[in-house]
């Protein structure tokens, strides 16, 4: 926008407590975004930033728009966590109208993976959990997420593991191999 001249960001530091290893990501991405669309003429323009954690490396290099430092700041957490793109993630998505046959095979789907996964594969098993998005469309939802070695093929780890939970009457097992959102 050729005339902006202040852009304000309320809130920026909001979407840093998505339940997702992008959120920091995308909250550099927004904050740059927003920073970059004023003074795309001669003039300055000025962005005020509103937030709690003014030091998040995504908010302070989001606004000096320092794609770089960024990238070197998020890039260690990501291999310590054990994320992408030094790790695979599968996200298995267990849904039903019935809340507790929905927990109990998500916890039953746990435990056949925990010892495969953490044995065989060398890999990590967060969950089970409620979803980030409890009940949706009158089906409540569980998640578990898998952190594998990015030599691993998930297909094999999800057959060896689930083979009879992929097919229970009411009982919808979802399986996101590299899963774009968390939500």
């Amino acid at each position: 926008f050729p005339a902006v001249g202040l852009v304000g960001i309320l809130a920026a530091d909001a979407a840093l407590n998505m339940p997702d290893f992008r959120a920091a990501e995308r909250t550099f991405a927004l904050i740059t975004q927003m920073v970059g669309r004023g003074g795309r003429d001669a003039t300055i323009t000025q962005a005020v930033i509103q937030s709690y954690q003014p030091q998040h490396p995504a908010l302070r290099y989001g606004a000096q728009q320092n794609y770089q430092a960024f990238y070197d700041s998020e890039l260690p957490l990501r291999r310590e966590l054990q994320y992408p793109p030094f790790w695979r993630l599968v996200r298995i998505v267990v849904s039903g109208s019935n809340q507790s046959w929905v927990q109990r095979t998500a916890t039953d789907c746990a435990e056949r993976l925990q010892s495969i996964v953490e044995t065989q594969y060398r890999g990590t098993l967060l969950g089970p959990a409620p979803a980030a998005i409890t009940h949706l469309e009158a089906r409540w939802r569980w998640h578990l997420v898998l952190k594998l070695p990015l030599s691993l093929q998930p297909g094999r780890v999800i057959d060896d593991a689930l083979k009879d939970q992929l097919r229970l009457d009411g009982i919808h097992v979802a399986v996101d191999v590299d899963p774009v959102s968390m939500l």
